[in-house]
């Protein structure tokens, strides 16, 4: 009977593989709450990664968007620029031509007959 005493845990009544398989699930859970909380750590971390890369997102489209206006208005000031450009050498090759001259005295006849 001593020998049977000696197999089981004091106090308990359990062997001591009884006791250490009852020991196991409490660690099992401890362990399942431990990959659980860092599961919810990643999964937190990637929800934060996703509203970050959603924000980023709409800042580049908002961004190219931007870009894509200024790059028209660029466009349309070119066009002026050039038109304006054109209208110059026009303007400089009438006034340089040999009928502006000649029509010179006509025109500053009519001016003062204008008033």
């Amino acid at each position: 009977m001593q020998q049977n005493l000696s197999a089981k845990t004091p106090g308990r009544g359990q062997s001591l593989q009884q006791t250490r398989a009852a020991s196991i699930p409490v660690e099992r859970t401890a362990e399942r709450t431990d990959a659980a909380m860092a599961q919810d750590a990643v999964d937190a971390a990637q929800a934060a990664r996703f509203r970050e890369t959603g924000i980023l997102t709409r800042s580049l489209i908002e961004a190219e968007d931007a870009l894509e206006r200024e790059r028209e208005d660029h466009a349309r000031t070119r066009e002026a620029l050039t038109r304006a450009e054109y209208a110059s050498v026009s303007y400089q090759e009438v006034i340089a031509s040999s009928s502006w001259r000649l029509t010179a005295p006509l025109r500053w006849t009519i001016s003062k007959l204008r008033g």
